[in-house]
């Protein structure tokens, strides 16, 4: 069934905030506090794979990367990926009725997070893209890289490089260029320059209409290396979904994720989403660490959970690989349900009336009964991130 789901991902990556306004989970504090909580429990092996894939889509740090998603979602091109930001696991808190997660009528076969997370794990861990998606043209093992000298473990006779952007060291991949129209055509890497992004690149479909694999061109050419800005787009996906799925609103088909649950928060007209996503957090960073983000981090970090405890954090840290899609599947769907069970007992908590005056304040005493829901849902997302992303890239 899981598959069934995951084909329309592996047609067309990446992963939104299904084109509800607003729903950006956790807002660039939350993301980045994600993935600096992440990125400081990593093994070696992992930071460094990450530090190593970061550059392909011109990330500095592991939290540029975390909040991309968000920012392409809102372009006409990439519109497309905001469905797989969320899953509208069907409740209705106000009478009681919280969210049980059913994967066939949860997640449609367009995808969601659950499906979104898998297929980023499924690219981010594989060590051969060409092996396993011959729709890039190319059925075997790469044998050359862009320059035509011979990968490492093989012979070491080398084809010349005429380019003057060759390094005579294949430890490290450069970004790869946006495949032309003809799987034939020379490959001729233009970096992009340091100010910008280039475009995320769409890989083109791994199936035909009927769910066959779609039949692969050939090249007599060499074969190319990794296009790692593909890599690091899964990264991104990886980090940020983590994320969103730890957010209860992220869970949760009530009003659109209770966007159209309208509120006045510190007394501005905004939404419930957006109270749990950025408001809350940026009071909290405002009145108890002084403004300073790195303090409220910080905070994070010494509340009293250990990674043990987090749900979903042992379906993690036995998986094998992301290419084990079901298994992966499995885990999001565990932090999904984990953060569902909390629309009934924590957003729509005893005393919080819905709809009696779309211009009543949720007030201080909410602000101080759910803050630390929020910050311990940031805490719990940033180490599942971390076993998550240690496994998938030790």
């Amino acid at each position: 069934m899981t598959r069934l789901l995951l084909l329309p991902l592996l047609a067309l990556f990446l992963l939104s905030t299904l084109g509800v306004p607003g729903a950006n989970a956790w807002g660039r504090e939350g993301h980045r506090a994600v993935a600096n909580i992440a990125y400081g429990k990593l093994t070696p092996k992992a930071k460094a794979s990450v530090d190593a894939i970061l550059p392909g889509l011109n990330f500095t740090t592991i939290e540029d990367a975390s909040t991309y998603p968000d920012e392409i979602s809102r372009t006409p091109a990439r519109a497309h990926t905001g469905k797989y930001h969320f899953v509208n696991i069907k409740d209705s808190p106000v009478e009681g009725t919280c969210g049980a997660l059913d994967l066939g009528r949860d997640c449609p076969t367009a995808g969601c997070i659950i499906t979104a997370i898998a297929k980023a794990a499924f690219v981010l861990s594989s060590t051969d893209l060409q092996k396993r998606a011959p729709q890039y043209g190319y059925s075997r093992r790469p044998i050359y890289d862009r320059c035509g000298n011979r990968l490492p473990g093989r012979s070491r006779t080398t084809k010349s490089c005429s380019s003057s952007t060759a390094s005579a060291s294949s430890t490290r991949a450069a970004p790869a260029p946006t495949q032309s129209a003809s799987a034939t055509d020379s490959i001729a890497p233009t970096p992009p320059a340091a100010s910008t992004n280039p475009a995320p690149v769409d890989p083109p479909a791994t199936q035909t209409s009927t769910g066959s694999a779609a039949p692969a061109p050939t090249t007599t050419g060499p074969l190319p290396d990794i296009d790692i800005r593909l890599k690091a787009e899964a990264l991104a996906f990886a980090i940020h979904l983590v994320g969103d799925v730890s957010q209860p609103l992220h869970a949760s088909d009530f009003k659109k994720g209770s966007n159209e649950v309208n509120v006045t928060f510190e007394g501005a007209a905004t939404n419930l989403h957006s109270v749990w996503d950025t408001r809350v957090i940026r009071k909290t960073i405002l009145t108890d660490h002084n403004n300073n983000t790195a303090a409220w981090v910080q905070s994070l970090l010494s509340l009293p959970i250990q990674v043990e405890d987090v749900t979903g954090i042992r379906c993690a840290g036995n998986l094998a690989s992301g290419a084990d899609i079901d298994k992966v599947v499995e885990c999001a769907s565990e932090w999904a349900q984990d953060s569902a069970s909390m629309v009934c007992k924590d957003v729509y908590r005893e005393g919080f009336k819905l709809g009696v005056d779309p211009t009543a304040e949720v007030g201080a005493a909410y602000y101080e009964q759910v803050k630390a829901q929020i910050n311990e849902q940031v805490l719990k997302a940033g180490l599942r991130l971390s076993v998550f992303l240690n496994k998938l890239l030790n």
